[in-house]
């Protein structure tokens, strides 16, 4: 690459060491090239503007590398220079938790103390060898007439705690999977280990 600028110039490459040394000259260069292509540097404004569309972004659960290619193509159409990767990194690490935080609080402003005691009970064994929510979790093996008669008492046990009363059309598809397939991975056990709000809104 060096030898390649250096035929474009018509210079000896070894003065594009000494080209280096000089900030200042540099510096203004960098400012000349950024003029004549109507990029902006990335100020506060520009960040401000990336963290609230990553704040969007991640309440559709998109992964690391997703959010990373979306960052930078939101900048490229905002025409603002990339900063450096670390700081796009750490922007969507915030954003992600600060997305987390925002759906669980939402959810759990609309379990009432009675519905937490039964989600609670579904993770509870008392005299059974399962717990509830293994029960709604467990599916039937094959298709007959106990494998339908399974079904029916696991809706009569959802609907028996209340939850079907909260309205989640507001929540991406995306998230929803994410949370379900988290409490199909887990058992009761290390649920009720989880910090109440992931708990209850995974529920």
């Amino acid at each position: 690459l060096a030898t390649f600028v250096a035929v474009q110039l018509d210079i000896p490459r070894e003065q594009l060491g000494a080209y280096a040394l000089q900030q200042w000259t540099f510096s203004h260069h960098q400012e000349q090239i950024r003029a004549y292509l109507h990029v902006e540097k990335f100020s506060k404004p520009a960040e401000d503007a990336l963290s609230d569309y990553l704040f969007q972004q991640a309440q559709q659960i998109h992964p690391t590398e997703s959010l990373f290619m979306q960052a930078t193509d939101f900048l490229k159409d905002k025409r603002i220079l990339n900063p450096a990767n670390d700081t796009i990194e750490r922007l969507i690490q915030t954003q992600r938790e600060k997305a987390r935080t925002y759906i669980l609080e939402k959810i759990n402003t609309e379990i009432t103390p009675l519905l937490r005691q039964e989600l609670d009970t579904l993770l509870t064994v008392e005299n059974q060898s399962y717990s509830k929510l293994y029960q709604i979790k467990d599916v039937p093996k094959a298709p007959s007439a106990a494998g339908i008669t399974l079904l029916s008492d696991k809706l009569t046990m959802i609907e028996k705690t209340g939850v079907l009363a909260i309205k989640l059309d507001w929540l991406n598809n995306n998230y929803k999977r994410h949370l379900s397939k988290y409490v199909n991975r887990c058992d009761a056990k290390r649920l009720r280990e989880v910090e109440p709000l992931y708990r209850y809104g995974a529920l």
